[in-house]
């Protein structure tokens, strides 16, 4: 039986889980994240597998390019197109060394010390 959009769309965000979409999905169309995971994964429905991405796409009613392209966990539709590995670290939320993150963390602090001047003068 083919599977049809779920009546209330829900927007991937770029860097997003697999798994938070499916939870956000779910909430928004009164489903448990369980119960529509299990109409994600392929038969046998079993815990642990992964979900299809066109099966997703299917009841998001987005297509497997973007979801491909928007989701960090998933991977391309096409395995010849790789242009989701140009998406910059801090969207594929992977994790960052203390340095890298001491590193964010000032050139926040000097941005925000440089900006406050103007700031003011705003307000």
């Amino acid at each position: 039986m083919p599977l049809v959009p779920l009546p209330i769309n829900v927007r991937p965000r770029l860097g997003e889980t697999t798994d938070h979409y499916i939870q956000r999905l779910a909430r928004a169309n009164h489903l448990r994240p369980s119960d529509l995971l299990q109409h994600l994964t392929p038969p046998p429905h079993k815990t642990g597998r992964r979900p299809q991405l066109s099966r997703l796409a299917a009841l998001s009613g987005r297509s497997t390019e973007v979801l491909a392209k928007t989701l960090a966990d998933a991977g391309p539709a096409d395995p010849a197109d790789h242009r989701h590995e140009a998406v910059p670290p801090l969207l594929r939320r992977e994790r960052f060394s203390r340095t890298q993150r001491t590193r964010v963390t000032q050139a926040t602090q000097t941005s925000m010390r440089i900006a406050q001047p103007s700031l003011r003068q705003i307000n």
